[in-house]
């Protein structure tokens, strides 16, 4: 009897009627990469070979393995009532069936539909199963035989999942939008789901609201009524013109309500009070008596800044008119912001859109300027969305070694010279390139395979410590005697204050040990570099000098029971 334990298959299931897109949800937390399960609203699905799926535009999938264990594949379908449903198994590591290969589809218990998968298949495509008209929740099961029609219990892998079939003409919670955007901004799936921000300005638009209602098949929901109402700060106005952006009324109200509209739009204006408001939705269904709550949206309002704070990320600028620190809207992941300052108003809220604010130099020849641009939330490095990120421009003269202070401010609310103002930072100018590069340990000793840090200091021609940022081509390549691990490999290191730190792990064998790197081409002519050692202790000698200890307290003790033994005339 041939066997398939292992064995690697893809699941894929697509509702060919062009419902709307479905989910796949593994019922276990425990996700692992390994078999997939895809599903796509349209009737092509690209599945490529090596377990791995590429995905059209409208697909979605997650993954999850099968290991011979029933256990390690559970998953959920849920389509509309009397979808069409395709089933594709996809043989694992980019390779075929075994010969008398076999698939079968059971729908509670009743099997529905069977597929031989022969020797040369990579993917087998079932019959297709239409899902039962009445809603309910079905049990499912793949189930893969490498001996067809015997399916015997050491030959049969099983996939367990559950078929959640939606009323299609039924309103669907889970099918329907709820989108927010900032001011008066169109909101849509590219904009945050979780909550905008403005000004608490009476009458000033804080946020927009884009509402869709839909049915289980996607298409729209015409009847029943959405009511919307406010909770903490702010008014709001409901329009079913979607391309109103600003609502339709003269007046805001604290509630709302719209009958008979699958798509509408709501807006949200400030009522004089910063704080947090939350927009409610629910909507009463055509029965007239069914209330579902729909997600609720936030809308942080504030008011003038009353305060101004700077937190120094960076301290070491770089000399000569150079720029130190990351300025845009969007930072990446490896972007750095020299300085990131904050903006509340009197009530402690965060400020967006704060505009004039600037940085006083203590001394412009050597801090010039410093660009300051507002952190939209929406980089991979955002340090927080209204925060606001500073790049400094130091002296186009400046030299290695000089200081100078920068105190951002912000002019205060209806005053023209008067500000408020964020403590003094005070920054240092280097050199960029470095001349003398060291590597250290925190430690001369070191247990077999313990952790280590190794810190890579860097210095300019001056002896200061070179500016901070990314130093490029500084090292080439990096060595170690002994068996160290993680050596890193990094040629370009980012530093702060003038050093870099790496995770390593000492030799597992006793003796001395060393880590050396060699230096790149973006280092000052003549530089200079010294290596990093230590030692690791001997774990034999170790427990030898254990035992010597242990032997030395034994004939102590033995000395002291003869004395005592001695004074009690005992022999």
């Amino acid at each position: 009897m041939k066997t398939i334990s292992l064995k690697k298959v893809a699941v894929v299931a697509v509702a060919s009627l062009g419902f709307g897109l479905l989910s796949v949800v593994p019922a276990n937390s425990a996700v692992n990469a390994g078999l997939l399960a895809f599903i796509n609203k349209s009737t092509t699905v690209n599945v490529g070979g090596a377990g791995a799926v590429a995905l059209s535009t409208g697909q979605t999938g997650v993954s999850y393995t099968k290991n011979g264990a029933i256990a390690d594949s559970v998953a959920s379908l849920t389509v509309p009532a009397s979808s069409v449903i395709a089933f594709k198994v996809t043989a694992g590591n980019a390779g075929t069936w075994d010969a008398g290969s076999e698939a079968r589809i059971k729908a509670n218990g009743a099997l529905v539909t069977t597929k031989a998968c022969t020797i040369a298949t990579v993917t087998c495509t079932l019959a297709t199963y239409t899902a039962p008209a009445t809603a309910g929740t079905y049990n499912m099961e793949l189930i893969m035989s490498g001996d067809g029609g015997s399916y015997a219990v050491a030959d049969v892998e099983t996939i367990s999942f559950t078929l959640t079939v939606s009323d299609i003409s039924a309103f669907s919670a889970g099918r329907t939008t709820v989108y927010i955007a900032d001011g008066a901004a169109a909101a849509t799936g590219a904009t945050t789901l979780l909550g905008a921000e403005g000004s608490s300005s009476a009458g000033t638009q804080a946020a927009n609201m884009r509402v869709t209602l839909n049915r289980a098949d996607d298409s729209d929901y015409d009847t029943g009524t959405v009511y919307a109402y406010m909770t903490g700060p702010g008014l709001l106005d409901m329009t079913a013109d979607t391309a109103d952006l600003n609502g339709d009324s003269a007046t805001d109200v604290r509630s709302d309500s719209l009958a008979s509209d699958t798509d509408f739009n709501i807006a949200v204006t400030g009522d004089g009070t910063s704080g947090v408001g939350t927009v409610n939705l629910y909507i009463i269904l055509a029965d007239g008596v069914t209330k579902i709550t729909l997600p609720s949206r936030t809308v942080s309002f504030y008011g003038s800044v009353a305060s101004l704070s700077a937190v120094q990320t960076m301290s070491v600028v770089k000399s000569a008119g150079s720029t130190t620190g990351y300025t845009g809207t969007t930072p990446g992941a490896t972007d750095v912001a020299a300085v990131v300052i904050t903006a509340k108003d009197s009530s402690g809220n965060v400020v967006c859109g704060a505009t004039g604010i600037s940085a006083l130099s203590s001394d412009t020849s050597v801090l010039a300027t410093s660009t300051i641009t507002e952190d939209d939330g929406a980089g991979d490095g955002s340090v927080g969305k209204c925060a606001y990120i500073a790049q400094i421009t130091s002296g186009t003269n400046s030299t290695s070694g000089q200081t100078a202070t920068l105190t951002y401010r912000h002019l205060a609310s209806g005053s023209t010279t008067t500000y408020l103002t964020a403590t003094p930072l005070t920054f240092k100018v280097a050199s960029g390139t470095p001349k003398t590069v060291s590597l250290t340990l925190d430690k001369a000793t070191y247990a077999p395979g313990e952790k280590a840090t190794l810190t890579v200091t860097m210095k300019d021609s001056s002896g200061n410590l070179v500016s901070d940022g990314t130093h490029t081509a500084a090292l080439d390549t990096w060595a170690a005697s002994g068996s160290v691990q993680g050596l890193p490999s990094a040629t370009a290191p980012f530093t702060l204050n003038g050093v870099k730190t790496y995770t390593v792990y000492a030799p597992v064998i006793g003796g001395k040990f060393s880590i050396n790197a060699t230096l790149g081409t973006g280092v000052a002519a003549g530089a200079t570099i010294t290596s990093a050692e230590a030692t690791v202790t001997d774990g034999n000698a170790a427990l030898l000098t254990q035992i010597d200890a242990l032997n030395a307290k034994i004939v102590a003790l033995n000395a002291l029971i003869a004395k005592i033994m001695k004074k009690l005339g005992v022999k």
